[in-house]
């Protein structure tokens, strides 16, 4: 008895963990576009560049979504997924 029988990211085909992956793509992609519409609003001084969350969502999703379709039981391109959904997440959030 592994620790695979529990996993959380158990699904009953393969094309449904390639739908899943391609739809957090696409929720990343969309927050980070909602982040980037944000950019006439004015923070004020802050440090850094303002870009930054915008470009590591689109990456760190793409990454994530190109591992979870061609390898959807590694985990790693689902940590990406996420790891980008977080980021747009939270420049949303600023």
């Amino acid at each position: 008895m592994g620790l695979s029988r529990f996993s959380p990211l158990r699904f009953s085909t393969p094309n449904s963990r390639n739908r899943l992956a391609w739809i957090a793509w696409l929720f990343a992609l969309t927050l980070a576009g909602l982040y980037a519409g944000s950019y006439s609003i004015s923070l004020g001084p802050r440090w850094g560049p303002r870009g930054f969350m915008i470009a590591f969502a689109v990456l760190f999703s793409t990454m994530g979504v190109v591992v979870a379709t061609r390898r959807p039981r590694n985990r790693i391109g689902w940590i990406y997924l996420a790891a980008g959904i977080l980021s747009a997440i939270q420049g949303l959030g600023e």
